[in-house]
């Protein structure tokens, strides 16, 4: 009875390759987005402190993720816009939101601000703990 040559060739290498591709890839989406914010050196605004006590933050600058809800008050062209913007609570995606006003001074009145759109806002907080953006960048 003849003997079956035992093949020398092992799947180990190509599994090990396999899970390297699939490790680079989600290495890599991590790092795409993680550069994509352009905020990315700033603090991210905690909304309950915020919502607590706005002016213990006055004059701080932190970043914000939201989209804008809608214009609030009919402001002069000369004082800019007022929109309230949707933020998560507790920066969990999908969690509880909540509506925070953000003032758009006139240097941005050429922008086209768009509802429902999502932002990244750089954003100070101003007199009264109204929030001032600085700048800011579609999602």
């Amino acid at each position: 009875m003849p003997r079956r040559r035992k093949s020398n060739s092992s799947r180990g290498p190509l599994i090990t390759l396999i899970f390297v591709l699939i490790g680079a890839g989600i290495g890599g989406n991590f790092l795409f987005k993680r550069s994509s914010d352009p905020f990315v050196t700033l603090t991210e605004l905690s909304i309950p402190a915020f919502l607590e006590n706005a002016n213990s933050l006055r004059g701080n600058t932190y970043k914000l993720r939201g989209s804008i809800d809608e214009r609030l008050d009919e402001w002069p062209p000369s004082d800019g816009r007022l929109f309230s913007v949707v933020v998560d609570r507790d920066g969990i995606a999908g969690g509880e939101s909540e509506l925070v006003p953000v003032h758009f001074p006139s240097d941005f009145n050429g922008q086209n601000i768009q509802r429902d759109q999502e932002y990244n806002l750089k954003v100070e907080v101003g007199t009264g703990g109204l929030l001032v953006a600085h700048e800011f960048d579609k999602t």
